[in-house]
């Protein structure tokens, strides 16, 4: 999802919800001038763990960043099948580990 802020976001942000860990992952972040002001514009992506977690190093927001695209592709329409479990495999064979995103 694209979204753009007066402030520049943060890498990630960790919050909990109901006993699972909510990441909101900021990729791309592009700083533009308009009209003399700064705004930021990024990809934000959303993932669910089930496990606690404080920070991540930055191995771990590699990680879950790579996730948290492949479930994107997973439920974009306009990707063919293929693409989708291309980046499935991928992401899997990387991670090693699954995560849910409710």
């Amino acid at each position: 999802m694209k979204a753009e802020s007066d402030v520049k976001p943060n890498k990630y942000e960790i919050s909990n919800r109901a006993s699972k860990t909510i990441i909101t992952l900021i990729d791309n972040i592009e700083e533009v001038k308009e009209n003399e002001e700064i705004k930021y514009k990024y990809d934000v992506y959303e993932i669910t763990l089930h496990r606690d977690i404080e920070q991540l190093s930055d191995d771990e927001y590699e990680k879950y960043l790579k996730i948290a695209k492949a479930q994107q592709l997973q439920n974009d329409s306009e990707v063919t099948i293929f693409d989708r479990i291309d980046a499935i495999e991928q992401a899997i064979a990387e991670i090693g580990e699954v995560v849910y995103n409710d």
